[in-house]
């Protein structure tokens, strides 16, 4: 598995990463462990967790259960500070945010959870545009600096709360972000307008989040029929969330890309990956797995060869 910078930083972060969200939820203990074991042994390195993945904390609790015997050849990735509903977190009386207050709080939780002393990359999860950025990345790096955090980054930021942020640690010597964190996948491709100039200007890597549109690239949504028995959409296709995957553009789109995997032989979930990973500023993608098979499945996307008239193709497919 090749490695690459995540961003302008040095930390060499594989290019197919974890991604945790379903440990604690449709993953045990013992499946997490078995996981995380099997994608060591793939030399995959990098694991991207959140104070909120598998309700209350207990993804962190299991990444750092099948991780404390291994710590040094882990990059752990972990966020805080996404919203949730007022009274349900079982953690704090404290409204999740990214002042100093709460920084401070969530850190010392999530490294007791993760059993650690330290995490690679420490995630704002969501912005809050009512903490002046001063207050954030202060506290921030004075987590580097206390040695608790070794680098920074963000998630779900617009471009200027991020150029803000950046400038500002700039302007007094601090951290900056080396990651962001934003959707990016051959079905929604809004971030390169914009977001992702503004990354290669900073030096900041992108981490896609919705790599497979939610299992939109895997094939297994049609349109017109009910979703798969234990598919993320099972219970409604129809709901807000669901219909920002599953409507008529993106399932347009859909048809156009399986029938281009098709003609190349390509499964239509590895050409998704090795497309983003051909992308500027993407240092590795992150994908969610509920089973060994799966992620084997899913590193077979490094193999995968695009040729530039493909890329050409692609663009026009997906514009």
């Amino acid at each position: 598995m090749n490695k690459r910078s995540l961003g302008s930083s040095d930390l060499q972060v594989s290019e197919i990463g974890i991604g945790s969200n379903n440990f604690g939820r449709k993953c045990d203990i013992k499946q997490t462990q078995e996981i995380l074991n099997a994608a060591l042994e793939l030399d995959i390195n990098t694991i991207d967790t959140a104070d909120i993945y598998g309700g209350g904390g207990v993804s962190e609790e299991y990444v750092g259960a099948a991780t404390k015997n291994k710590r040094d050849k882990w990059i752990i990735m972990t966020k805080f500070g996404a919203p949730t509903i007022p009274g349900t977190d079982p953690h704090s009386s404290m409204e999740p945010s990214a002042t100093k207050e709460y920084i401070n709080f969530a850190i010392e939780a999530s490294l007791k959870r993760l059993q650690t002393n330290y995490i690679d990359v420490y995630q704002v999860h969501f912005p809050h545009e009512e903490v002046p950025s001063e207050e954030t990345m202060s506290a921030l790096n004075e987590l580097i600096v206390a040695g608790k955090v070794r680098y920074i980054g963000c998630s779900n930021y617009k471009v200027w709360h991020m150029v803000e942020s950046q400038n500002i640690a700039t302007s007094r010597g601090n951290a900056q972000f080396i990651s962001s964190q934003p959707p990016y996948s051959l079905i929604d491709r809004r971030i390169e307008k914009e977001h992702l100039p503004a990354c290669e200007r900073y030096g900041i890597g992108i981490i896609p989040y919705s790599p497979l549109a939610s299992g939109l690239l895997t094939g297994k949504y049609q349109k017109g029929k009910p979703a798969p028995k234990g598919s993320r959409f099972e219970e409604s296709t129809t709901s807000g969330y669901a219909t920002r995957f599953l409507n008529d553009r993106n399932f347009e789109v859909l048809s156009k890309l399986e029938k281009f995997a098709q003609e190349k032989n390509i499964k239509l979930s590895h050409l998704a990956i090795q497309w983003l990973l051909m992308q500027k500023q993407v240092s590795t993608v992150i994908a969610g797995v509920t089973s060994v098979e799966q992620l084997q499945d899913n590193i077979k996307a490094v193999d995968i060869k695009l040729s530039e008239e493909d890329l050409v193709t692609i663009n026009e497919l997906t514009k």
